[in-house]
């Protein structure tokens, strides 16, 4: 009995040991920045973030990003280096448009996912680090019944849905806007 007592002390006492071991290593700490609309351009609509490394061990960060379960693309690539207490890096992201994204025309900053979530995830050494999530904001009717009515209609098109009125009213906004 008071072997069994003096072993699991024993394996108390490395396991302490092994935990302040592996806190001493350099390690890498990511943090992600905010996910910010940029606009958008022929084919996509744009989304901007940054990655910083405040941990004592110099990495790479892999970022995937997805909209509805399908992969965008990460720009200037989904592979970053990251040395220790640099200044954030920068990425993009370019979600296809109108595919699965558009900019809003009689709204020019507003940009529409057509109610999808944009996620973004960074991985290191094969495990997620951060995430972000970035999503339109969803107009009610009691809100602003107009714009309300301009995302819907937004959206339906955007999915495919559109009814002859979408359609009507889409070519009434685009004929004001030239």
């Amino acid at each position: 009995m008071a072997q069994r007592k003096q072993n699991q002390i024993l394996r108390q006492q490395l396991d302490v040991a092994q935990r302040q071991l592996e806190s001493s290593q350099p390690r890498p700490s990511i943090k992600l920045g905010e996910l910010r609309r940029t606009g958008g351009a022929e084919g996509y609509v744009g989304f901007s973030a940054t990655l910083q490394n405040v941990g004592t061990a110099p990495t790479t960060a892999v970022v995937a990003a997805s909209v509805a379960d399908q992969q965008v693309e990460v720009l200037p690539g989904s592979d970053l280096d990251l040395l220790v207490n640099q200044a954030p890096r920068s990425f993009d992201i370019r979600v296809p448009r109108p595919g699965l994204g558009n900019l809003v025309p009689p709204i020019p900053d507003l940009t529409t996912l057509y109610g999808a979530t944009l996620s973004v995830m960074v991985v290191v050494d094969g495990e997620v680090v951060a995430t972000a999530d970035w999503h339109e904001h969803v107009y009610a009717f009691e809100e602003n019944p107009a714009l309300h009515e301009i995302q819907q209609r937004e959206w339906r098109i955007g999915k495919g849905e559109a009814t002859a009125d979408d359609d009507e009213a889409d070519l009434r906004a685009e004929h004001l806007r030239k």
